[in-house]
């Protein structure tokens, strides 16, 4: 193919830096367009025939010319492009431009494009390069001249690189009938970008990382069940423009009629490279029971891989039945729970899954892999899932209710394919929570708590250990019992933390573990105030009977100077703080009665908080 444009009106340099940036438009998407790499460009003459003639810039002659001297010249050009960056890749459309500088006359135009011997340095007029054949050629009569023109070397270009060849040359003349006539004699202008090509790198298919619904790909029998109907591949292009236009076709066919072949695109037509671009199969192109091939290709707009490996897999769409639960013995306060589970015979129950005061249904799947694929872990390797001894047998749940009083357990059963089935509810009564309380009475803020952490009585066997949580979704630590079974909890809050929330539970050696109790606290911007002679809304004292009141400091008031108390709003006394921030005062109740007390917190310069009243 001959292309030829007028270019009397620009440069020859600019006419093709238009063709150029015409096709750099299409580059965003395969295939794409760039400047081929030129390692040689110059001509030989016959009056000099052992020199070569290398262009670097300025013009350079194609046929005959007859010097000042009377002494004929004639030329032949020559052009050489490096296709190494082309290897392994696919080229369509490829172009090698000329402009003409002059014209003997115009008229008269013959011009021939050979491919050459591939060649990296010019030749010489006594050693020119093997013809290989005629590319093109031009020898209708320009309208305009001197004239730009071109010719197609895709046919060429694309031959040299299935003969693993890296260079691509080609020689311009005139036809052997006008060569002598120097009507016929052409001037050709210096370009720096001669040819252009139009590529494509193939994608492929990662023929390891393929998965079904969560699960790696298998053709080994027995084939994995799966409920899911997600199929992931991954794509890899070359070409930095295709990274993120990979779109995957899936093909699917149930193992029994292969004939029956099915075609699916990615979800996304713009996939990245690298990085899994799945599809969700309609569920009306499953049946239940079914087993189903697949494979997947991979395409960038302009090229499509090969197949990849294929996989294998049973669908599976059919929860099986509820489970029955039963008690192996009547629970007892202190004592674990035992229970059967039960698949009453169904084959297709290989499990069960189990909840505390939450129902619900196995979702361990996240779309989180190193390629962007859904990973479902092995759901009988979860904590609350039991494998059961048979297909539709029996499986021994040992289990502690989590929370002292009324309790729920939700069971359900699982198939191999992750399938479950509606729930069955078991009920119970916890108990055998252990207490809790503060040591030397409520803590103030600011200071070390310490708790005392006591077993509950009914429960008789040993307690090996108790955990704790400082915050509800805080991380569980432990601290061993003292020769009396208690223990005692000690931590400084969070200065900034106004409410506090314990929660405690113990472990014990025949494998109970207690219902959680909870203890909790809260601090305000009031003095705190605790006595234990004078509990608060308690019968306490005697009238007559000195008793101690403790001071601490409000929230957020690091340094109290002294603290301000009156009883029944009467005249207030004012106490200095220890350096700890605190302070403690003795009264003697007058009479039997209720009384109320207010204190106030007094900072440097004055400064005062809320007061707090108790009675």
């Amino acid at each position: 193919m001959i292309r030829s444009w007028i270019g009397r009106a620009l440069g020859a340099g600019a006419v093709v830096v238009t063709v150029l940036a015409a096709g750099a438009v299409g580059a965003s998407a395969a295939p794409h367009g760039e400047g081929l790499a030129r390692v040689q460009l110059g001509y030989t003459d016959s009056a000099t025939p052992r020199q070569a003639h290398d262009v670097d810039d300025g013009e350079w002659p194609v046929g005959t010319r007859v010097d000042a001297d009377g002494v004929r010249h004639t030329s032949r050009g020559y052009v050489s492009f490096d296709l190494a960056r082309y290897e392994g890749r696919k080229t369509y459309d490829a172009t090698v431009f000329f402009s003409e500088a002059s014209a003997a006359e115009c008229p008269k135009r013959a011009y021939e494009l050979w491919r050459v011997k591939g060649i990296s340095a010019t030749p010489t007029w006594n050693r020119a390069p093997a013809p290989i054949g005629k590319v093109g050629e031009l020898t209708t009569t320009p309208s305009f001249c001197p004239q730009s023109f071109q010719f197609d070397i895709g046919a060429a270009v694309a031959d040299a690189l299935q003969h693993r060849q890296r260079y691509v040359s080609f020689e311009l003349r005139i036809a052997d009938a006008f060569e002598a006539d120097p009507a016929y004699g052409r001037t050709l202008g210096y370009s720096s970008n001669m040819g252009f090509v139009e590529y494509d790198t193939p994608p492929t298919v990662d023929k390891v990382h393929l998965y079904n619904s969560g699960q790696e790909c298998s053709a080994l029998k027995p084939y994995p069940a799966l409920a899911g109907r997600r199929l992931e591949a991954v794509g890899y292009d070359a070409d930095e423009a295709d990274g993120n236009k990979i779109s995957i076709e899936y093909a699917l066919w149930p193992k029994s009629s292969p004939e029956a072949r099915q075609s699916f695109m990615s979800t996304n037509p713009f996939g990245l490279a690298g990085r899994v671009n799945p599809v969700e199969v309609p569920r009306t192109a499953l049946v239940d029971g079914e087993t189903y091939g697949w494979q997947a290709r991979v395409s960038d707009g302009a090229e499509v891989s090969g197949w990849s490996p294929k996989c294998f897999f049973r669908y599976d769409a059919t929860a099986p039945p509820a489970p029955t639960v039963t008690e192996q013995a009547l629970p007892a306060t202190g004592e674990p729970l035992r229970l059967t589970l039960a698949g009453n015979g169904d084959r297709d129950v290989a499990g069960f899954q189990y909840r505390w005061n939450v129902n619900g249904g196995v979702n361990a799947c996240n779309i989180d892999g190193d390629y962007g694929q859904m990973v479902c872990p092995d759901v009988f390797a979860l904590p609350d899932v039991l494998r059961a001894d048979a297909p539709g047998g029996t499986a021994t749940l040992v289990t502690n209710a989590p929370s002292e009083g009324p309790a729920r357990l939700y069971v359900r059963s699982l198939d191999l394919a992750g399938n479950v089935s509606s729930e069955t509810v078991y009920q119970t009564f916890a108990r055998g929570a252990p207490t809790v309380s503060p040591v030397g009475g409520e803590p103030f803020w600011g200071q070390e708590i310490a708790l005392r952490v006591t077993p509950h009585a009914d429960v008789t066997s040993p307690v090996t250990t108790y955990g704790y949580r400082l915050e509800l979704d805080g991380e569980e630590q432990f601290v061993q019992p003292d020769a009396d079974g208690s223990a005692t909890i000690r931590f400084t809050p969070d200065p900034q933390q106004s409410m506090l929330d314990v929660s405690v539970r113990s472990y014990h050696a025949n494998g109970f573990v207690s219902p959680t109790v909870s203890w909790q606290t809260f601090f305000g911007p009031w003095p705190g105030v605790r006595s234990a002679d004078f509990p608060m809304n308690a019968e306490s004292g005697a009238p007559g009977v000195a008793g101690t009141f403790e001071f601490g400091p409000p929230m957020d008031f690091a340094d109290p100077v002294a603290y301000r108390w009156s009883i029944d709003f009467g005249d207030e006394t004012e106490v200095p703080a220890r350096t700890d921030g605190t302070a403690a005062v003795t009264w003697t109740p007058p009479a039997a009665g209720s009384y109320t007390l207010i204190v106030s917190g007094g900072g440097a310069g004055g400064a005062a908080g809320p007061p707090t009243g108790r009675s």
